[in-house]
């Protein structure tokens, strides 16, 4: 038999066939589709909801509160074809499956209903699969579906991640403006090529009242990755190399680089790892993505990666610190808290079993330091469905030719499954 004649391979190559990157409405729908084919195939209910951008399904007979909840999206980064060796939207070749999703996250879509399909009547039919759909960008899907404070489940986890994981960083997307001082008149225009929320900038360009023209480049990196430093940012090295104008044109904002050059953690704004002691944990981070001048406003846009340990309150009272202390305008895009689960929870310890069971090895939880899904639900962690960093392959996850073996592929089913019906056993 060939390897694309079993119906669960088979299903994760036609959701991945199918275009869906976040905000396309039509290829999301056909998406959902395929979702809602699927879980009739199996006899299990589902609907519509989030303003129609999140598919639940549940057993039929789910009980008022489900025990277990597993969250996952259908939505991608987008690709270029041009660029893929192989097929983006799907396709086995020794003994690997290629395509936009096979890592995050659709494989981890099928997988999840399929775990539940053959541990049908082995569980307690207390479970709920959420399955979002603007995961890669703002998530107003989410925001529409707990607003209509649906039933959660008691424990969740996002079936998207790198192995076992007891929480994320949150995320924090803010534009402070600062002011000119009238009198001055050096800059025209001071701006990011292209921008991204979760990328440092690549290059930066200014042009002065008399016309002349400079770029500065830097690395772009995302945004939750470790050892990011201001020094290398393309707009903090247009700020350094043109302090002695900006000191007399936008003095406050040359105060606010300054605290960034001497602590980018955050620390003193947004006060996040006093609260948990863990020293594995990532803290707040801070980092430039954005810069646009019009008229007298400088408008500077930043990427705060919040640690676990920071509530809301600490956000509202670091937002009136920024306002006073650099007499700026402080407008905020995204806030989205940090998730926290214990190592020494049962979950967490039962996670950590299954794991060693399939694939032989102990491993130890990690901690996320970007942000995902899981930070929009209470009690919910990540499981899988890439294994613990330290021994698996090369993470493709939305790099060109996006790929995992098959036999990782079936690994990650076996212990979802594991999982599932010792979490939910009769």
């Amino acid at each position: 038999m060939s390897v694309c004649d079993d119906p669960m391979i088979s299903d994760i190559l036609d959701l991945v066939s199918i275009q869906s990157f976040t905000d396309d409405l039509e290829g999301i729908k056909k998406c959902q589709e395929k979702v809602a084919e699927i879980a009739e195939r199996f006899g299990f209910e589902w609907r519509i909801a989030g303003g129609g951008r999140v598919v639940v399904v549940t057993p039929k007979g789910c009980s008022q509160k489900p025990k277990l909840g597993i969250i996952t999206h259908i939505d991608t980064v987008p690709f270029d074809p041009k660029d893929w060796k192989y097929s983006p939207l799907g396709e086995v070749v020794n003994g690997r499956m290629y395509g936009r999703g096979v890592i995050d996250d659709k494989a981890a879509v099928i997988h999840s209903l399929y775990a539940m399909h053959d541990l049908e009547g082995l569980i307690e039919p207390s479970w709920q699969l959420i399955i979002g759909s603007s995961e890669e960008g703002e998530w107003v899907d989410m925001a529409e579906y707990l607003k209509e404070n649906p039933v959660l489940p008691e424990f969740s986890f996002t079936a998207d991640g790198d192995g076992i994981q007891n929480g994320c960083r949150g995320t924090l997307n803010i534009s402070l403006k600062f002011f000119r001082v009238p009198t001055w008149r050096h800059f025209k225009t001071f701006e990011v090529v292209n921008p991204v929320w979760n990328t440092t900038p690549m290059c930066v360009r200014m042009k002065t009242q008399s016309g002349g023209y400079r770029e500065y480049t830097g690395e772009g990196k995302h945004t939750s990755l470790e050892g990011i430093k201001i020094s290398d940012n393309a707009i903090y090295k247009a700020y350094i190399a043109n302090q002695a104008y900006f000191q007399r044109e936008f003095p406050y904002f040359v105060r606010f680089m300054e605290l960034l050059n001497k602590n980018s953690s955050g620390k003193y704004l947004f006060l996040s790892d006093y609260r948990i002691k863990d020293s594995t944990i990532p803290g707040t981070s801070v980092i430039p993505v954005d810069v646009k001048m019009s008229g007298d406003v400088l408008s500077l846009s930043l990427n705060v990666r919040l640690g676990p340990g920071v509530k809301s309150y600490d956000v509202h009272n670091a937002i009136r610190a920024l306002k006073y202390e650099y007499r700026c305008k402080v407008s905020v895009y995204e806030s989205v808290l940090g998730s926290y689960v214990p190592k020494d929870s049962d979950e967490i310890k039962l996670m950590l079993e299954c794991y060693e069971d399939v694939l032989g090895m102990k491993t130890e939880c990690t901690f996320a330091r970007g942000t995902g899904y899981n930070a929009a639900f209470p009690n919910c962690t990540i499981f899988g469905p890439r294994f613990a960093i330290d021994h698996d392959e090369e993470d493709f996850c939305h790099q060109v030719n996006e790929s995992r073996s098959l036999e990782d592929i079936y690994k990650f089913h076996e212990m979802l499954k594991a999982f599932v019906r010792r979490y939910l056993k009769r």
